[in-house]
């Protein structure tokens, strides 16, 4: 994103949501990109799924 782009988005207080290929919404955080519920943009839990083999 270029520095003026920023500039704008941080002046107006908006929130960027970025998309993978798999479909899951991400914001910018901390320089950093946090996975968000694509609604209401609050953090979405890292779930483990164990699967057990017989």
């Amino acid at each position: 994103m270029t520095p003026s782009a920023r500039e704008l988005i941080d002046a107006r207080h908006l929130l960027v949501k970025f998309q993978d290929d798999d479909g899951r919404l991400f914001v910018e955080a901390q320089e950093q990109l946090q996975p968000v519920h694509g609604l209401t943009s609050e953090a979405v839990a890292q779930v483990t799924v164990l699967e057990t083999v017989q």
